[in-house]
């Protein structure tokens, strides 16, 4: 997709969906021709001289309308999409926090119902398991 620019953009008021979330609607002109109905969920997601790609331009019941969206290189490189963080120990953190959270997941399908006596330490019991079958089965993983 090629990117283009906003040339003219003019508020058109708001609408809401059906799930109750306001849409800002604005009339757009962009460099490379195309005109039309553009909508977002912020007043102020588009400016004039904005870099966009046209996702969709169709013509419906009310006039064109226009989806656009930032070009890639708005959003960084692969390895910058990819990256979690600079820092190690972080990281480490974060992967450490989404694996308990997995086997506390686990524990709480298997412990049944959490208003029987002594469901905390059948939790616990249950997630050191799922932890320790992980660690287990993990290293007869091929790939």
């Amino acid at each position: 997709m090629e990117s283009t620019k906003i040339q003219n953009l003019t508020p058109q008021g708001t609408w809401q969906g059906q799930d109750g979330k306001t849409f800002y609607k604005f009339d757009c002109i962009l460099e490379n021709g195309l005109v039309g109905e553009v909508n977002a969920m912020s007043a102020d997601k588009w400016h004039i001289g904005d870099e966009v790609v046209v996702k969709d331009h169709t013509q419906g019941k009310y006039g064109p309308r226009l989806k656009l969206d930032r070009p890639r290189s708005a959003y960084g490189t692969d390895a910058d999409r990819y990256k979690f963080s600079d820092n190690k120990k972080g990281s480490d953190e974060t992967t450490k926090g989404i694996v308990a959270s997995w086997a506390v997941g686990c524990a709480m399908q298997a412990a049944g119902d959490p208003a029987q006596e002594n469901y905390d330490s059948i939790l616990m019991q249950l997630a050191r398991l799922a932890l320790k079958a992980r660690s287990i089965i993990k290293d007869e993983v091929e790939i």
